[in-house]
């Protein structure tokens, strides 16, 4: 009896020394600690104790929010031989730690072995597969992936719909973010910021100007936050149809808003002055910019081309001086064009 009962607490030691080393590792998973996840997963296997599925996924997750994808995938290798393979978590979340490395080929390497071991895929696998191939402009593999995945039956959301249109877009394919936004709509499927973001933006890049305005104006009547993409795509439409007072009006509501200006964003408003012989409104977006640390790069060219249509080459050096970055420019402008005024 003696006998038996030390081996009952000794039985009874060891459960509670994994319970205490599983919620240690989901701690270390949650506040990023992937390093101190693994090495308490170790002391696991070094002392033979039993851990769970959750624990090895959670030392995997860590892993994937460390962005160290490699190490998640050792990881994941062992889970065959210890749980066996038709457990989904840790496919789930080696694919998610590929995806956030934009390592898109090891993803669908994880994705094809659930297809091997018959693991079922869910919403979860099927957003970090489009997610991954999308961060690469990998939209027909995206386009692949969610036909394949949803005629198995596996739900859709605005997560997925999003990517795949972010695919599109980057693929410079807007005639098929087009069409899948239009199937999304019919779908009832919700769209959200992202969604329009990716779309008009598309639209815009395939100089399809009164498609994106048409699309901005939806996002606008369907209630839905509009963005910084969305805005600056529509400023560079507006500019396209020889609309630019309205681009000029468009850029006006954005600086009263509290959407955010990006350097993309000041360079399209500056096209769209120039062509309305603004001069004056260039220079001051320059000094914006300046205020907010913007970098001023991609709008140098625009404000020489404004200022050089109003014959206005002293203003133009004068405001460039609060940029040192763009003095070789502004030098080179002055070389070309013969002070009149």
């Amino acid at each position: 009896n003696a006998l038996q009962l030390v081996g009952e607490m000794a039985q009874s030691i060891l459960e509670m020394a994994v319970v205490t080393l599983n919620a240690a590792i989901s701690a270390c998973e949650k506040a990023g600690e992937w390093q101190n996840a693994v090495h308490l997963l170790s002391v696991i296997e070094q002392r033979q104790l039993q851990s769970s599925v959750i624990t090895l996924s959670a030392a995997i997750s860590a892993c994937e929010k460390a962005s160290k994808w490699d190490r998640a995938l050792q990881l994941f290798s062992q889970v065959g031989h210890t749980f066996g393979e038709s457990v989904r978590i840790p496919y789930n979340s080696a694919i998610s730690a590929c995806e956030k490395s934009n390592e898109w080929e090891h993803a669908l390497f994880v994705f094809n072995m659930m297809g091997h071991y018959k693991v079922q895929p869910d919403t979860i696998t099927l957003n970090a597969l489009i997610s991954a191939c999308e961060k690469v402009s990998e939209w027909e593999k995206a386009l692949q992936l969610f036909a394949l995945l949803t005629q198995s039956q596996v739900e859709s959301d605005g997560i997925t719909c999003s990517a795949v249109i972010s695919a599109c877009e980057k693929g410079s394919k807007w005639k098929e973010a087009l069409l899948f936004f239009g199937l999304m709509m019919q779908s009832k499927v919700e769209s959200g910021t992202v969604t329009f973001n990716a779309v008009i933006s598309a639209c815009e890049k395939g100089n399809e100007w009164e498609k994106a305005l048409q699309l901005f104006s939806e996002m606008l009547q369907s209630q839905v936050e509009s963005g910084t993409v969305a805005f600056t795509a529509a400023i560079k439409a507006f500019a396209m149809g020889a609309e630019c007072a309205k681009a000029v009006q468009l850029f006006d509501v954005m600086v009263q808003s509290s959407v955010e200006l990006d350097a993309i964003t000041f360079s399209a408003a500056i096209s769209a002055f120039d062509k309305v012989d603004e001069w004056d409104r260039s220079l001051q977006i320059l000094n914006m910019m300046a205020e907010r640390t913007v970098e001023t790069d991609t709008t140098c060219s625009a404000v020489i081309s404004a200022c050089e249509k109003g014959c206005r080459w002293k203003a133009s050096l004068l405001h460039f001086d609060v940029m040192a970055q763009t003095q070789f420019y502004c030098l080179r402008s002055c070389d070309l064009h013969t002070p009149d005024s």
